[in-house]
């Protein structure tokens, strides 16, 4: 429709007035803008400060204008704050995850710091990759993840840490409320990787009661629960050692229940791009 375009005076061309589209709706879905808050279903259109937000069970993808396809997974936040674009090769964007998870492939390829996708405490600079982040919040500290499919990434926190991922990297930062951090990055395992690559799939939360006593991370943590009066083991799940193994029956049954869905999910909308 012609209220969906306007005219670029430098470009001569006319470019969408909207940023993006929901391709795909599962459960129940808003759109925050403004102090309103609106359900969306299928073809529901996204612009520029916008904030979608998902409820229990919930699941959504967005084509973006560039190509770039987001996906937005349950009791999440996800914020557009910024959107600039002229072409598929010349566009500037920042995407903000308030809470939860979501995956993004980013298809076009951007210059260095065009596309950036920011957390609480950190910002990942993209050119052209696959990736997946997600952020918690328990009680008196954050804990976010990225797990990087495709291509490379830079992520640097608040205070100027620096971090470099490449192809099936997974990393994982701890902060609590006092500023205290640590983090660990390995790199993902067969099984979570064969899991991932279905279309949609969302990488599961760490699970702070499986931390081995050897993880980076154990101390911290546990430090943070033990003064918060968590109820967590103060030894690792003997069903689910190592953090590095990830192929424990609890994670398997859970993820295998999503990915199944994804599957029948993924041939209803084979088409839709």
């Amino acid at each position: 429709m012609a209220q969906d375009f306007e005219f670029d005076k430098n470009s001569g061309k006319a470019v969408p007035s909207f940023i993006g589209e929901l391709k795909l709706s599962k459960g129940l879905l808003k759109k925050k803008v403004a102090n309103s808050n609106l359900a969306v279903t299928k073809g529901t259109k996204f612009y520029k400060t916008d904030t979608l937000i998902t409820e229990n069970s919930s699941l959504a993808r967005i084509l973006m204008i560039d190509e770039s396809i987001l996906t937005i997974g349950a009791n999440s936040e996800f914020h557009f704050s910024q959107f600039e674009f002229k072409d598929k090769e010349n566009r500037n964007s920042i995407y903000e995850l308030i809470k939860g998870q979501t995956r993004a492939h980013i298809k076009n390829k951007a210059k260095e710091g065009d596309i950036q996708f920011k957390t609480t405490f950190t910002s990942l600079g993209v050119r052209g990759t696959e990736f997946l982040i997600n952020l918690q919040k328990l009680k008196d500290m954050e804990i976010i993840e990225f797990a990087l499919l495709n291509g490379e990434v830079n992520i640097t926190t608040d205070k100027k840490e620096e971090f470099h991922l490449s192809k099936e990297d997974h990393l994982i930062l701890v902060r609590d409320s006092k500023g205290a951090s640590a983090y660990e990055k390995i790199k993902l395992s067969e099984n979570m990787i064969e899991q991932l690559n279905i279309e949609d799939s969302l990488l599961p939360y760490l699970n702070i009661k499986n931390l081995d006593i050897s993880s980076k991370l154990y101390k911290l943590v546990n430090n943070i629960t033990e003064t918060t009066g968590s109820t967590s083991s103060s030894s690792p799940s003997e069903e689910t050692k190592n953090l590095k193994d990830d192929t424990g029956p609890a994670w398997e049954k859970n993820l295998k229940k999503l990915n199944d869905h994804l599957k029948e999910n993924q041939k209803k909308n084979k088409n839709e791009f």
